[in-house]
């Protein structure tokens, strides 16, 4: 389960650092004074970093019984989504992102970052030598609960967002 999150993540994150590297080129060839254009290319370094950091994150297993990689992975994974969550907000920043939509991917972000910090939290506090069951469950349920309100305002931010499409274009988008 771990590795199929890291390797997909992994895919995410060549494709990311793919898309930096084209914007590089085409902000390198666009330095004529006539043609200003956004520079997008370090803002998709930041997040092909993060992701690269969120996918190695995804390869430690949750081990009870070993709280050094637990910790590992909540750190990994936080910084990883904080990157992410960084990029948009300079974007957002600077006028790159003016959709409605970006704000709630943001606090999408945001909680991933504080559900994987909450899993950090719970394998310093809980794992290890002195590890309890109710420790475990409630630990672990409070970083879950925070991971699936993440997951759901990811998918009001998705779903807003084609619904602005669809409103800009009038047809549904990739049709």
């Amino acid at each position: 389960m771990y590795v199929l999150q890291a390797v997909g993540t992994g895919i995410w994150t060549l494709l990311a650092f793919g898309l930096a590297a084209v914007r590089s080129l085409v902000e390198e060839q666009a330095d004529a004074p006539d043609q200003a254009r956004p520079r997008y290319a370090g803002l998709w370094l930041v997040v092909a970093a993060g992701l690269l950091l969120f996918a190695i994150g995804s390869g430690f297993t949750l081990d009870p019984t070993n709280r050094a990689t637990g910790i590992a992975k909540g750190v990994l994974q936080a910084s990883g989504a904080a990157g992410a969550g960084a990029a948009i907000a300079i974007a957002r920043s600077k006028g790159y992102l003016t959709s409605r939509s970006a704000r709630d991917a943001m606090t999408g972000i945001g909680l991933l970052a504080a559900a994987n910090v909450a899993v950090a939290v719970v394998a310093g506090l809980v794992f290890g030598s002195g590890l309890t069951v109710n420790g475990i469950r409630i630990g672990m349920s409070i970083a879950t609960a925070i991971l699936l309100v993440a997951g759901a305002t990811l998918g009001v931010a998705a779903w807003a967002r084609v619904r602005e499409l669809v409103a800009e274009r009038g047809t549904m988008p990739f049709t």
